[in-house]
């Protein structure tokens, strides 16, 4: 996978249900290129840059969710309930390496 296909891949994480209207308002690119990019067209550096820093802020945004997250229920939460998250992340974790081939 190269780097443009790793770089849309992220992005379709974090907006896939938007809109190109609505793309075009977040990224700056415009609507029709939006579309040729997200089904392979080749991208320019700055359209990586735009794609990649909103990636990365929105990958950051989520880690600290979830950082906040945990401190809440390992303080709030019995361990029952807790042995319970860690078995479904632990799940989860197994299934996405069973995807990807690891």
């Amino acid at each position: 996978m190269g780097l443009q296909d790793f770089c849309l891949k992220k992005f379709k994480q974090f907006y896939a249900k938007k809109t190109l209207v609505e793309l075009e308002a977040i990224t700056g690119i415009q609507k029709t290129r939006m579309f040729r990019l997200l089904n392979g067209a080749p991208m320019k550096l700055a359209e990586y840059e735009i794609l990649n820093q909103l990636s990365q802020g929105s990958s950051h945004q989520m880690q600290g969710q979830f950082s906040q997250l945990i401190g809440q229920c390992l303080g709030l939460l019995p361990d029952k309930s807790l042995d319970e998250l860690l078995i479904n992340m632990n799940q989860k974790l197994r299934h996405a390496r069973l995807l990807r081939g690891y």
